[in-house]
């Protein structure tokens, strides 16, 4: 830790903290148009600039990546910092088109707020104007290059956070603007993350342009419907209807979204969506009430169970409830309908966490964070199309590969986004092979006596019925199973064994062509012989498909006896249950 002075207030934090962040613990604000907590300081602004005593020196320099260092004394709103701050502000005006009153970001532009903060008037030398292509042809975000002031934010995180490489600044001096190589049209994921950390209307949504300023919109914090990491969404509302959605900067996901959950909001606005309840009448489904649908539902039920008896009933859910959803659920099957026959998610996107990591691990559960996958030194996705699935998660997998050059293995049957970066190890295999894969390792790491036995004896047990139960997965063996290379597999079991921080990461789901179940227990028994479990950016993360996958699970929304669904399904089909309700 370090301790310094900033504006009179003595704060301490851990060394390696930028002036900058180190302001920002102490509640000091210093203005700034390039920084952004997700990226590596640029230093592109120079608004950002303070006056820092040390030694008995004086000088100035930029706070967002000069480290805070012990005995400092910064001073951060001198006579001659706000001068050298309008200084600049006038520089980026002198060729910034004042378009303020049409402008896409007038209202939320930090470049308009800062000129009006320090009072910028007339400009003490003549403007320069020029001109660049208006952009329209991505189907979510438009870009302006005549506004950008050269921040550098569009371009970094496209790079370090989700790994595109999509922008990049063209051209020199006057002309240089943000751009794909040869002007071609945006080729990547169209996550929005470039419109999202612009600070002007440079690069902006496309379906926000018409419809309202930022500040116009009613705000209504949500968790995203899709896949299963739970973002935290910013809807924007306009005379009734969501027009623009975000995520703020201080939420688990730090304000990074994937394509679905920042523009795949217009779904609810479908017009194939049901509004009302529909009962079959004479043949045909009418539209009725709510009271008259609930009482048609609970009078069959209650025919059914009393003519048939409650084991002939069955109950589907939704791994998109909310917990409370699914624990009333979970409460009315099983107590007022009186049946076990309950289940969810079509009963194949859990397994992996009920059947091997529940009785493995004692929770059917990840035992580990995600923003933990950053700061890992090797990572093994296995069978993790993270980019498809689960693309924030893949974000943090790009941060620790770019940031710490994180070793990343990548067992897959496919070529996935992450398995094509410089550095990654490749392993293809056979689809449904990649546990043959996370054994060999395992039987490869305890021939070689690299387990940690402290942990085996402190955290485990059946540790010589595993190792009878590897005799067969071989390098060779296995090597002979799915086409890759015994070598190759013995080298990413020695990169996974002696790397100080390393974690697993599976996906479950409708991606995945066969059960987890197998794959799942390898990847826990990999974890707990090399001692990863209960370490930080260690253990692994098995990500569900649906939104509340694991509340489901945690509120009790699962089978007493497996395969739940399927079973539901079948006996269902031979006309075995009198009713269900889904």
């Amino acid at each position: 830790m370090v301790t310094l002075t900033i504006d009179g207030v003595e704060v301490t934090v851990e060394r390696g903290a930028t002036i900058l962040e180190a302001a920002k613990k102490a509640g000091i604000r210093i203005p700034t148009l390039c920084h952004d907590k997700r990226l590596i300081p640029y230093g592109a602004c120079r608004l950002c600039v303070v006056e820092v005593t040390a030694r008995g020196r004086t000088r100035t320099m930029p706070a967002c990546f000069n480290p805070a260092r012990d005995g400092m004394e910064v001073a951060t709103h001198t006579p001659k910092l706000i001068e050298a701050r309008r200084l600049q502000l006038m520089l980026l005006l002198r060729s910034h088109p004042l378009l303020c009153p049409s402008c896409d970001a007038a209202g939320s532009c930090e470049l308009q707020n800062l000129v009006h903060e320090y009072e910028v008037g007339e400009l003490p030398f003549p403007r320069e104007n020029r001109y660049f292509h208006v952009d329209n042809e991505s189907p979510f975000i438009r870009f302006n290059m005549n506004l950008c002031i050269k921040c550098g934010m569009c371009v970094r995180i496209c790079d370090e956070v989700q790994g595109e490489r999509e922008l990049s600044f063209i051209n020199r001096g006057m002309v240089c603007e943000v751009s794909t190589d040869f002007g071609r049209p945006l080729g990547c994921e169209l996550c929005g993350q470039c419109a999202s950390v612009c600070p002007v209307g440079a690069i902006c949504s496309k379906w926000l342009v018409g419809t309202g300023r930022l500040f116009e919109l009613k705000r209504t914090d949500t968790t995203c419907s899709f896949c299963s990491l739970g973002c935290r969404l910013t809807l924007g509302e306009k005379d009734g209807k969501v027009v623009y959605v975000s995520s703020p900067p201080q939420s688990p996901n730090e304000g990074n979204l994937c394509v679905k959950g920042r523009y795949g909001w217009p779904y609810i606005y479908a017009e194939e969506r049901l509004t009302k309840p529909l009962i079959r009448k004479n043949g045909a489904l009418v539209e009725t009430d709510w009271n008259e649908a609930l009482s048609f539902v609970a009078d069959r039920l209650k025919t059914l169970k009393s003519t048939r008896g409650a084991t002939k009933l069955a109950a589907l859910g939704s791994a998109r409830l909310t917990n409370e959803e699914a624990y009333v659920l979970n409460r009315f099957v099983r107590t007022v309908m009186e049946t076990p026959n309950l289940d969810h998610a079509g009963g194949y996107t859990y397994h992996a966490l009920t059947e091997a990591l529940w009785p493995m691990l004692g929770y059917p559960a990840s035992p580990n964070s995600i923003r933990e996958i950053r700061r890992a030194e090797v990572i093994v996705l296995l069978g993790a199309d993270l980019n498809e699935t689960h693309p924030v998660a893949k974000n943090e997998v790009i941060q620790a590969h770019g940031r710490n050059r994180a070793q990343v293995i990548v067992v897959d049957s496919v070529q996935t986004k992450l398995s094509g970066r410089l550095g990654t190890m490749f392993l293809p295999v056979p689809p449904g092979s990649e546990h043959l894969i996370a054994y060999a390792m395992l039987k490869w790491i305890i021939s070689q006596e690299l387990f940690d036995k402290k942990a085996l004896d402190l955290k485990a047990e059946g540790f010589d019925d595993l190792v009878v139960s590897l005799e067969d997965y071989t390098t060779e063996r296995v090597a002979k199973i799915t086409g890759v290379e015994p070598e190759l597999i013995a080298k990413a079991a020695k990169a996974y064994a002696e790397a100080g921080k390393a974690t697993i990461v599976l996906t479950t789901g409708m991606n995945r062509l066969v059960n987890d179940v197998d794959l799942a227990r390898a990847a826990a028994n990999l974890a707990l012989v090399t001692g990863r479990v209960g370490r930080e950016s260690g253990g692994l993360h098995v990500f569900s498909e649906k939104a509340n996958s694991q509340g489901a699970l945690d509120m009790g929304l699962a089978p007493d006896l497996l395969p739940g669904f399927h079973r539901i399904e079948d006996e269902a089909a031979r006309a075995k249950f009198s009713g269900a309700w889904d």
